[in-house]
């Protein structure tokens, strides 16, 4: 659920998993930022549009 508030903080991310990202959030590690990221996709709770 973190994830979601920090896509939310920043408006529009293009580099979800980068480590400056994941640090300034304090999120987990970048690939469970990654997991993440999918399974929000997948549930249509995000969207991607291009790299965005």
């Amino acid at each position: 659920m973190v994830i979601i508030i920090a896509i939310h903080a920043e408006g529009q991310v293009q580099s979800i998993t980068s480590s400056t990202f994941n640090r300034k959030h304090r999120l987990r590690s970048p690939s469970s930022t990654q997991s993440a990221a999918f399974k929000l996709l997948e549930y249509d709770l995000i969207t991607r549009k291009e790299k965005t």
